[in-house]
């Protein structure tokens, strides 16, 4: 499994172990379904992931989580030279993904089918 650390403040950063990915926040989702996002690396479809996700934690810190997820897209985009990656979640706590429900509604990270709801 590739392990995938993913930082969302005022930034985004998306580290795919030596390769970082800054995320241009108005294609960037990320939401209690799972993340899409561009990077230079090209993942194969139904890939297992192990992911290290960081949210910003109401007191200033910050909360972190372990979950899993598979590659359900992984298509090169050629205007962007980079490659379009979905991950849906696989198994996240669901403490963690109440969470991150309110944060991706208020960082405006949702996906269209999160934005419905």
């Amino acid at each position: 499994m590739d392990q995938v650390d993913s930082i969302a403040s005022s930034e985004i950063l998306v580290c795919w172990g030596p390769e970082e990915t800054s995320q241009d926040r108005r294609l960037f989702r990320c939401c209690p379904l799972g993340i899409q996002l561009y990077t230079r690396r090209q993942l194969a479809l139904f890939k297992i992931l192990s992911l290290d996700l960081c949210l910003p934690s109401d007191s200033g810190g910050e909360e972190r989580t372990t979950c899993e997820g598979i590659v359900v897209h992984s298509a090169y985009d050629a205007r962007r030279g980079l490659h379009r990656i979905w991950v849906l979640f696989t198994r996240i706590p669901e403490d963690f993904r109440r969470r991150l429900q309110c944060w991706s509604k208020e960082a405006g990270t949702q996906c269209p089918h999160c934005m419905n709801y």
